[in-house]
């Protein structure tokens, strides 16, 4: 993050970290670059904001990356459709991507 202050401003400096977001409002970042934006775009676009309750929003979206536990983001969103729709063909994706496996 030392980094992104030697950049801002007068240098836009997007997050794409989400663990993060909080951290990079409080120093003026202007939005995220954001998997998790996918599947709940307003908490991230709170913590951009820096508005509502950050640290609240924070440990939301930690919480979700340790449930997703470790996977890439694409296959375990696409694996959490699979499992809430019934729907196998949720599991497809592209390449470079690697679907999750039945056990994952």
């Amino acid at each position: 993050m030392r980094n992104a202050e030697a950049f801002m401003p007068p240098m836009q400096v997007w997050v794409g970290n989400e663990p993060d977001l909080q951290t990079m409002a409080a120093r003026g970042t202007l939005g995220a670059v954001s998997g998790i934006a996918n599947v709940m775009p307003r908490l991230v676009q709170r913590l951009v904001k820096g508005s509502y309750e950050p640290a609240a929003d924070q440990q939301r979206v930690l919480a979700l990356l340790q449930i997703l536990g470790g996977y890439g983001l694409t296959a375990a969103f696409k694996g959490v459709m699979a499992l809430l729709d019934d729907a196998p063909g949720w599991m497809r994706v592209r390449p470079p991507l690697v679907p999750l496996d039945a056990e994952e």
